[in-house]
């Protein structure tokens, strides 16, 4: 008998251990707080909560740091006053949830040095972010700059940014010719890198004029050329990348919608490349979730062995906080176009919201008009965006928040893609693969690169696969055929 009853104590024992482990091991939701203006916190990075009393106040421990209160379990709009405090804190160097277009909304008072307060208007199921980082500094034209009496110019790829003395450059393209002038009377130094420059798509030369042309040029990476060395009075050097002719079939590598999922995404790299031999990859937008500095650093710590050249489409999760600029700086320009063989592509920005849904905006639609015109008659016509033109992306928790692009917007786009026979408009941001053939025209959604699936619309026509993929597009003399890679394992219907 005590046998038995030592039995039962010790089996409760061992489930009462189970279960406590378990729930140890599982990470505990955060509760909304009064002293916090009844939200929850999260995501603190590089920062601790200073005191509640009378104000909620956060200690900005790191630079950069950020924040978040989440308002998503109430469905009542809040306004919360807090104060940051640090040694880094300056009204210059915070940024917002909604970036520039929430700017004008939020109040923000310097108290002292090290302390600012930030009144912070929050919608109902919504939250709010803080992101206490350096400001980025942007080019007004990425394809000329002037510095130290040199003249640089870029055709088929952009300015980046400026590290100490080094400047980087982007290819756009398979076709690039940069050229520096030294107008000066002096010698001068230059250092540049040039990156997603493939040795798979180009080749490149360069060469000198009206100098000694002692300017080396070196190929760092399988995606990397340095352009270094001394320019003498009046010289000007030129770095060319040409087409190389390629041989079919040839293939790449389409997909966005990462988010913080990038395991995920690395999972469907490897599934690609075991079944493939892609040569580029158009990612077509939400590579983070809030653009900070941690998140990009994470992305591209994690995304360096791709191996292949990446033309990024801009997303609306890029332009979280002080992500418009960070773009700019890390991935390059938000439109261009370039052509790889019989492919031409013209890459838009479709990330302006107002309350009707996303937009283009009539610019940037003579500005596509012009690029599709000039496209060669037997090219294949790809246009890219993130949002849709058509209503994929679901219910948000908000109702008053329109999702998806502007109809009258995607009508347009839909009408200017049938009259210059383009073949696909392809894009993310519902998270799923959705397809379907309208008027001679394909329009693929690829959403699925690690981003939590949500509720989402199913238009008429559309084939619709739920599980995370990304596509490879196989390029043949006579067509493209488009390949689905799903994560291995993956529930998810088919329709």
């Amino acid at each position: 008998m005590k046998t038995k009853n030592y039995s039962k104590v010790i089996c409760f024992f061992v489930v009462g251990l189970v279960a406590f482990w378990a729930g140890c091991t599982q990470e505990p939701k955060p509760k909304a707080q009064p002293g916090l203006c009844g939200m929850r916190p999260s995501q603190l990075l590089g920062v601790g909560i200073g005191g509640i009393d009378p104000v909620p106040v956060f200690k900005m421990i790191s630079f950069p740091s950020s924040f978040i209160l989440d308002n998503m379990h109430s469905t009542e709009p809040k306004t919360c006053t807090l104060e940051l405090v640090g040694p880094q804190v300056k009204p210059e160097q915070l940024f917002f949830r909604y970036g520039q277009r929430e700017k004008p909304l939020i109040k923000v008072e310097k108290l002292a040095p090290d302390r600012v307060r930030v009144i912070y208007p929050v919608n109902g199921r919504s939250y709010m972010l803080i992101s206490n980082e350096p400001a980025v500094e942007i080019f007004e034209d990425t394809s000329q700059w002037f510095r130290n009496g040199v003249k640089y110019r870029v055709r088929g790829g952009a300015l980046l940014r400026r590290e100490k003395n080094t400047w980087h450059v982007r290819a756009l393209g398979p076709a690039l010719v940069l050229s520096a002038h030294n107008s000066s009377k002096k010698s001068v130094s230059i250092d540049m890198i040039i990156d997603n420059a493939s040795e798979r798509l180009s080749q490149h030369s360069s060469r000198a004029e009206a100098g000694p042309g002692k300017i080396k040029l070196a190929r760092t990476s399988p995606l990397a050329l340095s352009l270094s060395g001394k320019l003498e009075p009046g010289e000007k050097v030129w770095l060319n990348l040409k087409p190389r002719k390629l041989a079919y079939p040839f293939s790449f590598v389409l997909g966005g919608d990462v988010k913080q999922n990038i395991g995920i995404f690395k999972q469907l790299l490897r599934q690609v490349k075991s079944a493939a031999d892609p040569l580029f990859m158009l990612a077509v937008g939400d590579y983070t979730r809030n653009s900070l500095p941690t998140e990009l650093n994470t992305f591209f710590e994690n995304t360096r062995d791709i191996g292949i050249p990446v033309y990024f489409v801009k997303g609306n999760h890029e332009t979280r906080a002080q992500g418009d600029a960070h773009f700019q700086r890390l991935f390059g320009p938000e439109r261009f176009v370039f052509s790889i063989d019989r492919l031409f592509f013209a890459i838009i920005d479709a990330t302006d919201w107002q309350s009707t849904g996303y937009g283009i905006g009539d610019a940037q639609f003579d500005w596509l008009i012009k690029k599709l015109r000039s496209a060669r008659k037997d090219h294949w016509k790809i246009i890219a965006l993130h949002p849709p033109p058509h209503p994929l992306h679901g219910k948000t928790l908000r109702p008053d928040f329109n999702s998806n692009l502007n109809i009258q917007e995607a009508n347009k786009l839909k009408s200017l893609a049938v009259e210059h026979n383009v073949a696909y408009v392809v894009s993310g941001h519902a998270h799923l693969y959705a397809r379907k053939e309208e008027n001679g025209v394909v329009y693929l959604t690829s959403g699925g690169g690690g981003a939590t699936l949500y509720t989402h619309n199913e238009p008429e026509g559309f084939s619709i696969d739920t599980r995370s993929h990304l596509m490879v597009f196989h390029v043949g003399l006579d067509g493209i055929e488009e390949e689905r890679i799903t994560l291995a394992g993956t529930p998810g219907p088919i329709k």
